[in-house]
């Protein structure tokens, strides 16, 4: 039969299959070998996700590393992210997920990542003239696709965040003394961002830092435009098309709520933190101390202070999270050798 290349992967929560991969421990879940069914105009691959955490159920990422030239590119990639060397990725796509083509003779590989907060799977197709071969999926501790998830945290986070919660819990007598401690926060804030996961294939701060000024723009209610058109220009080659869009939409008519909606559209956990409750913690803390400032060189020490404890919360709830997460890490790490 001749194979015709459009890559549909579904995702059925189904019992055990015998040629499933799994880390031996209850928290873990199993990814099958892809099926591969061709059909007119289509490749459909199937893989079974089973024994699956009813409080962490896997993400999962599609990618093709197309052969073939244009005809074989997948409608102009759709919804994909163009990566190096011609791999194509797929963020969160879902159950279903189509490879497009113009010639009977495209070949490549097609891959699926199945990814919680514990653990990482990963199963490929290789499809080349007349013929497909999937190989047995393998999985580990850790994540892989998005965020990293399950790397220890690193030492100059903690070290950075311990910084900023004793900066911001410190009452200030002065308001130079308010000023000195919020520029050591910062600062310290900045090297533990450094050091955060990337965000699909760009830094972390690349693609944070502008959707953090946007929802501090929303809060002020200060205009909006110059902050939309940053995240949209860091989003252009980094995110999904299903990101893109929704930014593009938050940019035409910007409100809180529908930046709350864009950033539900599959953005990464990083050290065990949501993305989203990450920009709204960092938001408050700015706010916050904008305000401090404000009041500082105004002479009020009090509202001040007030203001800096305010910024200290957040911070804190970060720290400790960062804390929680790690803890974790350390269990799986301790049962899972």
């Amino acid at each position: 039969m001749r194979l015709l290349f459009v890559a549909s992967v579904a995702l059925l929560v189904v019992s055990g299959t015998a040629n499933a991969a799994k880390i031996p421990g209850a928290a873990f879940f199993k990814l099958s070998r892809v099926h591969v069914q061709p059909a007119r105009s289509a490749l459909l691959f199937d893989v079974a996700v089973t024994d699956v955490p009813p409080n962490d159920r896997p993400t999962l990422e599609w990618s093709i590393a197309p052969v073939g030239g244009s005809a074989c590119d997948n409608a102009s990639h759709g919804p994909g992210t163009l990566s190096r060397h011609g791999l194509v990725v797929w963020d969160e796509q879902g159950p279903t997920f189509r490879w497009s083509f113009k010639s009977d003779r495209c070949t490549g590989k097609v891959a699926v990542v199945a990814e919680n907060q514990y653990e990482h799977c990963t199963a490929t197709v290789v499809v080349s003239a007349g013929s497909t071969k999937s190989a047995a999926p393998a999985c580990a501790i850790g994540g892989y696709a998005i965020g990293f998830s399950t790397l220890p945290v690193p030492a100059g986070v903690f070290e950075a965040y311990g910084t900023v919660r004793a900066e911001l819990t410190t009452k200030p007598r002065s308001a130079a003394a308010v000023a000195g401690a919020i520029g050591r926060a910062l600062r310290a804030q900045t090297a533990a961002f450094a050091e955060f996961p990337p965000v699909w294939f760009c830094t972390f701060t690349k693609v944070f830092t502008p959707i953090e000024a946007l929802r501090v723009d929303l809060e002020r209610g200060a205009s909006t435009s110059a902050d939309a058109a940053a995240v949209q220009q860091a989003l252009a080659k980094c995110a999904p098309g299903a990101v893109r869009s929704a930014f593009a939409r938050v940019a035409a008519s910007p409100s809180s709520a529908g930046l709350d909606a864009a950033l539900a559209r599959g953005f990464p956990t990083l050290f065990g933190l949501r993305f989203a409750d990450l920009v709204d913690r960092v938001a408050a803390e700015t706010v916050a101390l904008d305000a401090a400032r404000a009041a500082a060189a105004a002479g009020h020490l009090d509202v001040a202070s007030k203001q800096l404890e305010i910024a200290g919360t957040s911070a804190t709830t970060v720290g400790s999270e960062l804390d929680g997460y790690q803890r974790g890490v350390e269990r799986v790490e301790n049962a899972h050798g």
